[in-house]
């Protein structure tokens, strides 16, 4: 084989990896990224590791195989640019309704090139939703903390993701999680709040209410500080 037959025959990219979030019909993520899911899932969202060695755009196809044999496939196009194990997110499949994933068993997904041959394949387990309970509780957190700054009337002072706060006066927190309850649930969290150098810790309560499957959502704890703005001491808090 000369070296131009060799050009010929690689396609010019490669996939390393292959795994599976949930997503809302914006694409917005509801779950990390994972090989198992469940039967109240929208849509399923492939992700993927690749590198590429070329600068044009290729067509893609998508097959999913349900446990049945049953299969569906979608193709879109994919911009390709020189990279080395890049993250990316192919184009999602599923329904709003949660009627597309209520086959039990292994589903598998299979990423093919533009001559339909394999490029990878990876399995997906679609498990009970009531599976997630015994394991992970009804409620999953999707996200870390993110931090802002509000005065005694909830005035924003310094929004979501500032970073650095001076002299905040009420600190509020949230998180993005998915509530898998099939009934609206509140719930109460304690929360402590850590002065790292002085070890000085402040405890509350805090109750919140979650909706039934309604994807991902936030859970935002109430503020704690003072409007004198002296309640946090410079330095790390957790």
């Amino acid at each position: 084989m000369g070296l131009f037959d060799l050009f010929k025959k690689d396609r010019g990219y490669e996939i390393h990896s292959l795994e599976f979030c949930e997503v809302g019909k914006d694409g917005k993520r509801d779950t990390r990224p994972s090989s198992k899911h469940y039967t109240d899932s929208r849509y399923i969202m492939p992700v993927v590791k690749m590198t590429s060695r070329i600068d044009r755009t290729v067509k893609i196809k998508v097959r999913i195989t349900e446990p049945s044999g049953k299969t569906h496939t979608y193709d879109f196009d994919a911009p390709l640019k020189p990279v080395e194990k890049m993250s990316a997110q192919f184009p999602w499949w599923g329904s709003e309704k949660r009627d597309h994933f209520t086959s039990v068993g292994t589903w598998r997904f299979d990423i093919l090139d533009e001559k339909d041959n394999v490029v990878i394949s990876a399995p997906l387990e679609i498990a009970p939703l009531e599976d997630i309970w015994e394991s992970n509780g009804w409620i999953y957190i999707v996200s870390h903390f993110e931090f802002r700054n509000v005065n005694g009337k909830g005035e924003v002072i310094d929004d979501w993701n500032t970073g650095n706060f001076v002299e905040p006066k009420y600190m509020q927190m949230r998180c993005r999680c998915t509530c898998y309850s099939d009934v609206v649930r509140k719930v109460t969290y304690h929360v402590e709040i850590k002065n790292e150098r002085t070890g000085k810790i402040k405890a509350f309560d805090h109750t919140v209410t979650l909706n039934p499957r309604d994807g991902s959502q936030w859970l935002q704890i109430c503020g704690w500080g003072s409007d004198s703005g002296t309640s946090y001491a410079p330095g790390t808090h957790t």
